[in-house]
């Protein structure tokens, strides 16, 4: 069975779960980057969705744009193979 990591940050993100059900998909997601990190390193998605919202406002002084930044570093460590949406 093919896995899928989310990482959603939206206040309102779109609900998937019958079309991942459907096409065969173990979906797991996570509201904390933390929490997606830990499981990347237990076990590999093949395919991670994130939605974030960007921070204009934010206080990372130009190294980081969000959380996400931080992720894709992650997956390209931990999970080189998933495909990234």
């Amino acid at each position: 069975m093919k896995t899928l990591y989310s990482l959603i940050e939206s206040p309102f993100p779109p609900d998937f779960s019958a079309l991942y059900q459907k096409l065969g998909i173990d979906a797991q997601r996570f509201d904390s980057a933390r929490n997606l990190h830990r499981a990347l390193q237990k076990q590999p998605p093949d395919f991670f969705i994130g939605e974030f919202v960007y921070g204009w406002g934010n206080n990372y002084a130009g190294a980081n744009v969000s959380n996400l930044d931080v992720t894709i570093r992650t997956l390209q460590r931990f999970a080189p193979q998933a495909k990234v949406i």
